[in-house]
């Protein structure tokens, strides 16, 4: 680009994007803050807003770029914590992933200082276990399709409260 030599160029600044500018609460930002995170990832920019404007979305991105997040964020600041009923399930190919989602989910919670209730649902655990702490009512639901399938056929899950659902890594579900 052309510039005068007498006149001063200005330095073009990013202006960093923060959680709360994409609409989340600034407890999430202090929450995250506890986990070193400062600021959103390209694809928590794009998504985030959307989700918590209630629409439908397709995330798409690599891994280690914070799909969970963008999904989990909108997810937890929806979910009306007086409510005793499940709000959410979050559907995943496998254990790890299920395990994983759900100590970020308690990780943000704890920092954000909220009662939030989540349960693992997997097969190969005792269904007699988790069928008893369904019985404490969790806000989101995180497990494998078989097991929550099978759960909804026994009616020890109650789909008609669940108003988010998440399909993680849906290519390998």
């Amino acid at each position: 680009t052309f510039s005068h030599p007498h006149k001063k160029r200005r330095k073009a600044y990013k202006r960093m994007t923060t959680f709360s500018d994409l609409g989340l609460l600034p407890v999430f930002e202090s929450a995250l803050n506890q986990d070193q995170i400062s600021e959103p990832t390209a694809i928590q920019e794009r998504a985030i807003p959307i989700l918590l404007a209630g629409k439908d979305a397709y995330i798409s991105s690599e891994t280690g770029t914070g799909k969970t997040l963008a999904y989990l964020l909108p997810i937890i600041s929806k979910i009306d914590l007086a409510q005793r009923t499940l709000q959410a399930i979050i559907v995943v190919p496998t254990h790890e992933l299920a395990m994983q989602i759900a100590q970020v989910g308690r990780d943000l919670a704890l920092h954000a200082h909220m009662e939030l209730r989540l349960q693992v649902l997997i097969g190969g655990a005792s269904l007699k276990r988790q069928v008893e702490k369904l019985k404490n009512k969790p806000h989101i639901a995180i497990g494998t399709a078989g097991r929550i399938n099978e759960l909804i056929d026994a009616k020890k899950i109650k789909p008609h409260t669940v108003k988010h659902i998440v399909i993680d890594e849906v290519d390998r579900l």
